[in-house]
């Protein structure tokens, strides 16, 4: 008994199989077999494009929703720390200078108030980090 090349076995005689011709049973409208390389689409499915580019579109409106969402509360906190260190001690100084002049003690209440604006301003940052924390 001879092998066949497709691995099958056959007779000297020839195949005691029959051979039976698909192409009748294939119709226009028949399913696309995964290893059917006479049938085997051209390119890619045109529903695989159009959900890749939904799926993009998807990604880009939630980049944008997350970033309009996040953003103005950053910029708000960085504004608000910005100016209370800045205020704080600024005020002190403002202070302190006017409280030098009315009773002549230059540069001392000035220098102390601005300390403690500095402190007061330190603490009021450390209390908005853990209220915006929560």
């Amino acid at each position: 008994m001879a092998v066949n090349p497709k691995g099958g076995a056959s007779s000297a005689g020839g195949s005691s199989w029959p051979r039976i011709s698909l192409q009748p049973l294939r119709e226009a409208n028949a399913p696309i077999v995964a290893n059917d390389p006479d049938n085997a689409p051209i390119g890619e499915d045109p529903q695989l494009e159009s959900l890749e580019e939904r799926i993009a579109a998807a990604r880009k409106t939630e980049d944008e929703r997350v970033a309009q969402e996040h953003a103005p509360v950053v910029r708000a906190i960085g504004t608000q720390v910005v100016s209370t260190m800045v205020g704080y001690p600024l005020g002190g100084i403002i202070i302190g200078f006017l409280l030098d002049k009315v009773f002549h003690t230059a540069p001392w209440i000035m220098l102390a108030l601005m300390f403690a604006a500095f402190a007061g301003a330190c603490l009021h940052v450390v209390q908005m980090n853990k209220n915006n924390a929560q």
